[in-house]
């Protein structure tokens, strides 16, 4: 991304806006964003990320509950506020080179398409192996996250059930075995899920920020995910039944087609 930066395939006044973006632009932003899973993605890995602080500071010999709570707090919000930085600073490298791989290519199926052709683009023969081993890394941690905070959920809802590592195991081999369905077919078919369950989660993040404003009582909680489900479900219903769930997207036509 660095390279698309510094070396611009070309300018992106002569480009028209495509699929959506033309008008509404902003809420088209928004649902394209439910494709990345991070809003998800910090709902599990945030469990793993307090548990960890506070492990690390029982080792250090912080007893104290109150100065432990404080402290979770801080290095919680210090970590999420660098973490947040760093990905508003890879996606919009990433939007950017995306941007300007339609001067020199046509609108592709997916995102990872898009990636192959900049990096053999710059690249040429080595690009493809370069986005290879970027994307196993980058893609490497999130897995480990992913099947560790699930692991770690279903043990905790079914104590009497299946032991930690076989979760583990089982999740491994289910990703596994999905992936392999292509990436295209994985986002045309979480969509609809996605559409449901992102509304949910963002009320969940917004309820936990300002719960001291209203105690964090449960009622509260109940009340505003039991009224945001009806209107998730319906979005969701819809994106299913418009007979494409990627309608609008660039690649959408190809996958109903198919």
């Amino acid at each position: 991304m660095l390279t698309a930066l510094i070396f611009p395939i070309g300018s992106l006044k002569t480009l028209p806006a495509t699929g959506g973006y033309d008008e509404g632009s902003f809420l088209k932003g928004i649902f394209e964003g439910y494709n990345t899973r991070d809003v998800l993605g910090a709902l599990a890995f945030g469990n793993i990320l307090i548990q960890t602080i506070r492990n690390l500071m029982e080792n250090q010999g912080d007893k104290e509950e109150s100065s432990e709570n404080g402290s979770v707090s801080l290095m919680t919000i210090l970590s999420g506020s660098i973490a947040a930085f760093m990905m508003i600073l890879i996606y919009f490298a990433l939007t950017y080179a995306g941007a300007q791989s339609r001067i020199a290519f046509s609108v592709q199926e997916n995102g990872g398409d898009v990636l192959h052709s900049i990096s053999t683009y710059y690249f040429h023969g080595f690009g493809g192996i370069l986005i290879g081993i970027i994307i196993f890394f980058s893609c490497l941690k999130t897995a480990v996250g992913l099947i560790t905070s699930a692991s770690m959920a279903f043990v905790e809802m079914f104590p009497k059930s299946l032991p930690y590592k076989v979760y583990v195991f089982i999740f491994t081999f289910c990703s596994f075995a999905i992936s392999n369905v292509g990436l295209s077919k994985i986002i045309f078919y979480s969509i609809p899920a996605l559409f449901f369950i992102y509304p949910i989660s963002m009320v969940l993040i917004l309820l936990c920020l300002f719960g001291r404003f209203f105690g964090y009582q449960r009622k509260v909680f109940q009340a505003c995910i039991y009224l945001t489900i009806p209107f998730a479900l319906l979005d969701a219903l819809k994106i299913l039944l418009d007979g494409g769930a990627l309608k609008g997207l660039p690649f959408s036509e190809t996958l109903t087609k198919g």
